[in-house]
Order: structure tokens, then sequence, then C-alpha cells
């Protein structure tokens, strides 16, 4: 494995919601969770992520509709990583199926795959999760 190659903390887990407005009631109103970020993408997708500090890690709220079926291939989670493109190269040559290759969202570079029992699991490149140098 690169040397720098590597995972650097735990951000989110993502789950569907049928109603985006009600789901914000009970994890902000509710439970007090505090929005960390709302991404309105072009295709009707809404992001929403929530904690309770107001700060990763969070539950991610995502709408879309028409409102998906729940299934495994709706439900991920998301990792942060330092230097995303060799990891993939690594996990690649270790027989790691990547099914979604590197996109932007934002500031962040996501990439998916699959665990051994195949759970989609996010790795998210961005300069806010760059480990500090000491």
């Amino acid at each position: 494995m690169s040397p720098d190659a590597r995972v650097t903390a735990f951000l989110h887990v993502k789950i569907d919601v049928e109603d985006l407005d009600r789901s914000l009631a009970f994890y902000s109103g509710k439970l007090g969770m505090r929005q960390i970020v709302r991404y309105e993408q072009k295709d009707g997708v809404t992001i929403v992520q929530v904690s309770p500090t107001g700060q990763p890690p969070g539950i991610e709220l995502w709408h879309e509709p028409p409102h998906p079926s729940s299934g495994t291939d709706r439900i991920h989670i998301a990792i942060a990583v330092h230097r995303l493109r060799d990891l993939l190269e690594d996990l690649r040559r270790g027989g790691v199926n990547i099914v979604t290759e590197p996109f932007a969202i934002g500031q962040e570079v996501i990439a998916f795959l699959r665990d051994p029992d195949g759970h989609l699991i996010e790795l998210n490149e961005s300069p806010s999760h760059e480990p500090r140098r000491s």
C-alpha cells in the first residue's frame, strides 16, 4: 500500500427520507441535531447532513423524489480518505470492486466501492478532511 494512502476518519451514514421537512423536524426539532451541510442537486435530490454538534460525523438525510424503495443499495457508509486516487489503485490491485469512479460534489471528490459483503462504501477526499501536519 502507498505509504500516505489511508483511511483518515468516519464521515457520515446516509439514509433515504420520503419527506425531508418531516425528517428535519424529527432530527433537528426533536433530537436537537444541527445542520452540517445542505446540497440542492439539479436532478431534484436534496441532501442535508445533521449531527449533534453541527460538525461531522453525521447522518445524511437524502431526499430523492420519487422516494426510492429501501434496500441495501440505498444505504452507504462514508469515510474520509487521503490521496483518494492512489488508494483506489491500491484497492483495485487488491481485488476490490470499485463501483463508481471519482467524481466531484462541492469541494469533495467521492468514489464508491463494495465491501466483501456487498455493502456500499463511500471514499471521500476533501480539503476539510486532510490530516493535520505536526
